[in-house]
């Protein structure tokens, strides 16, 4: 076993023990071994959610969606975090990427519904408005 995959089966037991904090030291080595890794990044993204801090989850899952842009779960946690930040454009944007790439997963549909209703924001944006000019993409069941 590497190295590296045992820091991160480390990293994922703390957070299953419901110890965030005891689980970003292994995971951050881990992620220093294999900077490639989604799966690294994915759960030290996680782990800084759980801690609250934001930013560096931006940073996490920013590199997935990169490597990855149909990566529904990223897009998910980059409006998680955004939302958090109070970047409610970019929050919004990611939630309604993760539920167009992920539509079969209930959990995305409901916190773009619930996040529009409690932002008050329109479920579709403007070019101007989003970075990437997401404007034109709308989510639902239309036909």
């Amino acid at each position: 076993m590497s190295d590296a995959y045992r820091l991160y089966r480390q990293g994922l037991d703390a957070l299953a023990d419901g110890h965030p904090d005891e689980a970003i030291a292994p995971l951050e080595r881990a992620r220093s071994l294999e900077p490639e890794s989604n799966s690294v990044r994915e759960a030290l993204g996680k782990t800084y959610l759980k801690i609250g801090f934001h930013d560096r989850a931006v940073a996490e899952f920013e590199v997935i969606v990169e490597r990855d842009p149909v990566d529904a779960y990223a897009h998910f946690c980059l409006g998680r975090a955004y939302d958090k930040l109070g970047a409610l454009i970019l929050a919004r944007q990611h939630y309604r990427l993760a539920t167009f790439f992920g539509p079969e997963t209930r959990i995305y549909r409901e916190t773009l519904t619930s996040f529009l209703a409690r932002t008050s924001l329109p479920d579709v944006g403007t070019d101007d408005e989003e970075p990437g000019g997401l404007g034109w993409m709308v989510i639902g069941d239309e036909t």
